[in-house]
Protein backbone atom coordinates (compact mmCIF):
# COMPACT_ATOMS: atom_id res chain seq x y z
CA UNK A 1 0.00 0.00 0.00
CA UNK A 2 0.97 3.79 -0.73
CA UNK A 3 0.24 6.50 1.19
CA UNK A 4 0.31 10.25 0.01
CA UNK A 5 0.16 13.33 3.01
CA UNK A 6 0.20 15.93 0.22
CA UNK A 7 0.88 19.74 1.78
CA UNK A 8 -2.03 20.12 -0.56
CA UNK A 9 -3.92 19.72 2.00
CA UNK A 10 -3.21 22.13 4.97
CA UNK A 11 -2.37 19.61 7.97
CA UNK A 12 0.24 17.62 6.67
CA UNK A 13 2.22 20.80 5.37
CA UNK A 14 6.17 21.45 7.14
CA UNK A 15 7.31 25.26 7.19
CA UNK A 16 9.13 26.56 3.94
CA UNK A 17 12.37 25.09 4.07
CA UNK A 18 12.17 23.21 7.35
CA UNK A 19 11.40 19.91 8.39
CA UNK A 20 9.52 20.46 11.91
CA UNK A 21 6.46 18.86 12.17
CA UNK A 22 3.71 21.03 13.01
CA UNK A 23 0.73 20.76 15.85
CA UNK A 24 -1.68 20.27 12.99
CA UNK A 25 0.92 17.62 11.15
CA UNK A 26 1.10 15.75 14.30
CA UNK A 27 -2.34 15.57 15.04
CA UNK A 28 -2.89 14.39 11.71
CA UNK A 29 -0.54 11.68 12.23
CA UNK A 30 -1.68 10.36 15.96
CA UNK A 31 -4.97 10.33 14.62
CA UNK A 32 -5.56 9.42 10.70
CA UNK A 33 -1.80 7.85 9.58
CA UNK A 34 -1.18 5.80 11.74
CA UNK A 35 -3.95 4.02 12.26
CA UNK A 36 -4.30 3.78 8.47
CA UNK A 37 -0.88 2.52 9.17
CA UNK A 38 -1.68 -0.22 11.42
CA UNK A 39 -4.67 -1.77 9.92
CA UNK A 40 -3.00 -1.79 6.24
CA UNK A 41 0.22 -3.03 7.74
CA UNK A 42 -1.70 -5.98 9.61
CA UNK A 43 -4.07 -6.83 6.40
CA UNK A 44 -1.21 -6.81 3.98
CA UNK A 45 1.26 -8.73 6.72
CA UNK A 46 3.85 -5.82 6.33
CA UNK A 47 6.75 -4.99 8.53
CA UNK A 48 8.50 -2.35 6.70
CA UNK A 49 7.33 1.42 5.62
CA UNK A 50 9.56 3.60 3.41
CA UNK A 51 8.80 7.32 3.73
CA UNK A 52 9.90 9.31 0.83
CA UNK A 53 10.50 13.23 1.23
CA UNK A 54 9.24 15.24 -2.22
CA UNK A 55 10.00 18.76 -2.23
CA UNK A 56 9.26 21.69 -4.74
CA UNK A 57 11.98 22.89 -6.87
CA UNK A 58 12.32 26.52 -4.86
CA UNK A 59 15.99 26.78 -4.00
CA UNK A 60 17.04 25.81 -0.51
CA UNK A 61 19.05 28.78 1.00
CA UNK A 62 20.62 27.99 4.23
CA UNK A 63 24.40 27.65 3.47
CA UNK A 64 26.26 24.32 3.54
CA UNK A 65 25.13 21.23 4.17
CA UNK A 66 25.46 19.00 7.42
CA UNK A 67 23.65 16.48 6.34
CA UNK A 68 26.99 14.12 5.67
CA UNK A 69 28.52 14.81 9.10
CA UNK A 70 25.28 14.25 11.33
CA UNK A 71 22.43 12.34 9.66
CA UNK A 72 23.59 8.58 11.03
CA UNK A 73 24.06 10.33 14.35
CA UNK A 74 20.44 12.81 13.91
CA UNK A 75 18.80 9.29 13.48
CA UNK A 76 18.30 8.05 16.96
CA UNK A 77 16.86 11.35 17.89
CA UNK A 78 14.02 12.85 17.96
CA UNK A 79 14.39 16.26 17.05
CA UNK A 80 16.77 16.99 14.16
CA UNK A 81 17.34 20.76 14.65
CA UNK A 82 21.34 20.27 13.90
CA UNK A 83 20.89 19.43 10.58
CA UNK A 84 21.72 22.27 7.72
CA UNK A 85 20.09 21.36 4.14
CA UNK A 86 21.71 22.70 1.21
CA UNK A 87 19.51 20.93 -1.36
CA UNK A 88 16.25 19.96 -1.67
CA UNK A 89 17.59 16.66 -1.66
CA UNK A 90 18.68 17.12 1.81
CA UNK A 91 15.04 18.52 2.81
CA UNK A 92 13.41 15.42 1.74
CA UNK A 93 15.80 13.93 3.64
CA UNK A 94 15.15 15.61 6.81
CA UNK A 95 11.73 15.57 5.70
CA UNK A 96 11.65 11.83 5.82
CA UNK A 97 13.64 11.43 8.79
CA UNK A 98 11.39 13.95 10.98
CA UNK A 99 8.29 11.59 9.67
CA UNK A 100 10.65 8.27 10.78
CA UNK A 101 11.41 9.59 13.71
CA UNK A 102 7.42 10.59 15.10
CA UNK A 103 6.75 6.71 13.73
CA UNK A 104 9.43 5.45 15.92
CA UNK A 105 7.95 7.15 18.85
CA UNK A 106 4.64 6.04 18.61
CA UNK A 107 6.23 2.68 18.12
CA UNK A 108 7.67 3.38 22.14
CA UNK A 109 4.39 4.33 22.86
CA UNK A 110 2.74 0.91 21.90
CA UNK A 111 1.36 2.07 18.14
CA UNK A 112 2.99 0.48 15.11
CA UNK A 113 3.73 -2.60 16.89
CA UNK A 114 4.18 -4.85 13.97
CA UNK A 115 6.62 -2.56 12.26
CA UNK A 116 10.11 -3.83 12.07
CA UNK A 117 12.35 -1.19 9.63
CA UNK A 118 11.29 2.33 9.06
CA UNK A 119 13.28 3.45 5.81
CA UNK A 120 13.45 7.35 5.46
CA UNK A 121 14.31 8.49 1.59
CA UNK A 122 14.48 11.52 -0.38
CA UNK A 123 13.00 11.92 -4.00
CA UNK A 124 13.66 16.11 -3.85
CA UNK A 125 12.09 17.76 -6.64
CA UNK A 126 12.61 15.02 -9.05
CA UNK A 127 9.55 12.80 -9.35
CA UNK A 128 5.73 14.94 -10.08
CA UNK A 129 2.88 13.61 -8.24
CA UNK A 130 2.09 11.62 -11.52
CA UNK A 131 5.63 9.68 -11.38
CA UNK A 132 7.13 11.23 -14.29
CA UNK A 133 10.35 12.64 -14.22
CA UNK A 134 10.88 16.48 -13.81
CA UNK A 135 13.99 17.72 -15.43
CA UNK A 136 12.89 21.45 -16.02
CA UNK A 137 15.27 23.97 -14.52
CA UNK A 138 11.67 25.76 -13.70
CA UNK A 139 12.19 26.73 -10.03
CA UNK A 140 8.39 27.17 -8.49
CA UNK A 141 6.78 26.78 -4.88
CA UNK A 142 4.50 23.97 -6.31
CA UNK A 143 2.66 22.67 -3.38
CA UNK A 144 1.24 19.53 -5.38
CA UNK A 145 4.77 18.56 -5.53
CA UNK A 146 5.66 18.88 -1.80
CA UNK A 147 4.35 15.48 0.01
CA UNK A 148 5.59 12.51 1.82
CA UNK A 149 5.00 9.10 0.57
CA UNK A 150 4.66 6.16 2.43
CA UNK A 151 4.81 3.05 1.06
CA UNK A 152 4.32 -0.61 3.55
CA UNK A 153 6.36 -3.82 2.51
CA UNK A 154 7.27 -7.24 3.55
CA UNK A 155 10.80 -7.35 4.23
CA UNK A 156 10.91 -10.90 3.54
CA UNK A 157 11.14 -9.36 -0.47
CA UNK A 158 14.49 -7.74 0.02
CA UNK A 159 15.55 -10.94 2.54
CA UNK A 160 15.17 -13.30 0.31
CA UNK A 161 17.45 -11.28 -2.43
CA UNK A 162 20.26 -10.91 -0.18
CA UNK A 163 20.09 -14.68 0.90
CA UNK A 164 20.22 -15.48 -2.92
CA UNK A 165 23.09 -12.92 -3.50
CA UNK A 166 24.93 -14.78 -0.65
CA UNK A 167 25.19 -18.06 -2.16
Amino acid sequence: PLIVLSEQQQSYRFPVGSAKISDSFQEALDEEIIPMLEAESERCNCDAIEVIGHTDSLPVDSGRSNLDEELIAAFGQEEHKNLVPGSNLDLGMMRALSIVSYLKQAQEKGRLEEIEYFLPYSASQMLNPNYNLDTSAETTDNKRRRRIEMRLLQSSAWKQQLDENDR
